[in-house]
């Protein structure tokens, strides 16, 4: 999926969850530091009802490590 449709998809699915329909998880790489940030990322996640994968990084280079490990895998992070 190009990035310009899954923007479009998670527009969507943000304000009108009723017509997305997706035929795998969205997945999201968050970059996140801090516990409560986190905490609330995924009830918000949870109440747009999305079938998702979520990968956590606690920082810019760690997440860029994880990128490049998938990209050497032939996968996403």
């Amino acid at each position: 999926m190009s990035l310009r449709e899954w923007k479009r998809r998670a527009y969507a699915s943000f304000f009108a969850p009723e017509i997305v329909t997706v035929d795998r998880p969205f997945e999201i790489l968050l970059i996140e530091d801090n516990v409560m940030d986190l905490r609330l990322t995924r009830e918000a996640l949870r109440e747009l009802n999305l079938s998702y994968h979520l990968q956590l990084a606690a920082d810019g280079d760690q997440a860029l490590a994880m990128a490049r490990a998938a990209k050497a895998h032939g996968g996403r992070p």
